[in-house]
């Protein structure tokens, strides 16, 4: 019975680290966090231009009604 036990973990273990390698190497294929932080603000700048060539709103529909706050 401990065996067995000892089996059932030896697998979990493989398969937990075989998860960590893939993440791993993963990992090392992404770009410095720097050169990721410029090409993911490029991205949002030409979806940005994108968007707005199309004719998306730029922000949030106003409110029908705006909520005033009653001073007496």
């Amino acid at each position: 019975m401990a065996q067995t036990a000892a089996v059932e973990q030896s697998r979990g273990m493989r398969a937990a680290f075989r998860v960590f390698s893939a993440i791993e190497r993963i990992g090392n294929l992404l770009p410095h966090p720097f050169w990721l932080f410029c090409i993911l603000s490029g991205v949002v700048i030409v979806l940005s231009a994108a968007l707005e060539a199309a004719g998306f709103p730029r922000s949030a529909p106003a409110r029908a009604t705006p909520s005033k706050c009653a001073v007496s």
